[in-house]
Order: C-alpha cells, then structure tokens, then sequence
C-alpha cells in the first residue's frame, strides 16, 4: 500500500472516530479497511507526527545524501555531549534511518533509546521509540512546531512527556 492509500485511510479513520466516537469509529475503521489494531495505531501515530511524511519516514526506506548524514551524526554527537556529558551512547546508521543505544551507570548493556528517521523529499526528522514488543512506533508529541529539524527532534528525547525513552 503506498502512502497516499495509508493517508486516506488514516483520514477516514480519524473522521469515523469523531463521528462514532474513538473506540467504535476506530473499530468500524478497522473492520471496513480489513486492518489489524496495532497496524492502524502505528499508522495513526505516523501522521499525527509528520503528515504525509509521518507515513512515507514508517513506510520507506531512502538513501540521503552523505553530506547530509554526516551533519546529522556531528548534531547528534553534540547534542549528548551538552545534554548528558556523563551518558554512555553509541549510534548506528543504516540508509536514512539512525538508531540511538545507551548504556546508564551501573549496565553493562546498551539498549536503543531511540530512533531518528529521515525523508529527503523534505528534509524532516522523525523520531521514535521502542515498544516493549520490539517495534518501534512514532513519537507523538504534544509540542508543536518541531518542524522535523534536528536538534528540535532531540530535544524532545529531554523533554519526553510520556516516559517512552528513559521512563
């Protein structure tokens, strides 16, 4: 399904959810589009997070320029020396995608706190975190303007309002 079909049935499912309520007009979307729970939700959550681009950064997969990557990796190294100078993190990039692992005092094992996906066609930063199953799903914030620019999308690593990455 590509991403103008995801955000067509996204629309029509938020709008049943405002007609019948969230749980029915969720359901009634579910059963109409022929959708599993957790696949809807994850959907959902992508375009509150970015639109369109919320859909295409959990859909797609693109190669970014290395200039472009390079820049990302210098920010994202800046940022924990300024934020958490004392916090132990290792970064891996695959493709437009950078997973972000810590390690607290005391382990001996990193874990990922999250991930940063980029789209090209805007130039957006999205950021997500990991479910207990494994999944990672995106981060919903209440904050607005973020705009997709990078160090405003690690800033919300701090400033996280739901305990998804360090609660």
């Amino acid at each position: 399904m590509n991403p103008k079909e995801i955000e067509s049935i996204v629309k029509a499912t938020i709008e049943a959810m405002d007609i019948y309520g969230g749980d029915r007009g969720f359901v009634e979307s579910m059963r109409r589009f022929n959708l599993g729970e957790e696949k809807l939700e994850l959907w959902i959550s992508a375009y509150e997070a970015g639109g369109i681009s919320g859909i295409r950064a959990l859909t797609e997969t693109f190669t970014p320029e290395k200039e472009k990557m390079a820049e990302a990796l210098k920010q994202i190294h800046d940022f924990f020396r300024t934020t958490w100078p004392a916090l132990s993190y290792r970064v891996v990039r695959r493709r437009n995608r950078i997973t972000i692992a810590v390690k607290n005092k005391g382990q001996s094992n990193f874990y990922d706190l999250c991930q940063l996906r980029y789209t090209p066609f805007d130039g957006k930063w999205h950021l997500y975190w990991k479910r207990f199953n494994g999944r990672w799903c995106p981060y919903v914030s209440e904050i607005n303007n973020i705009d997709g620019i990078l160090w405003k999308t690690l800033y919300l690593l701090k400033l996280d309002e739901f305990g998804c990455f360090f609660g």
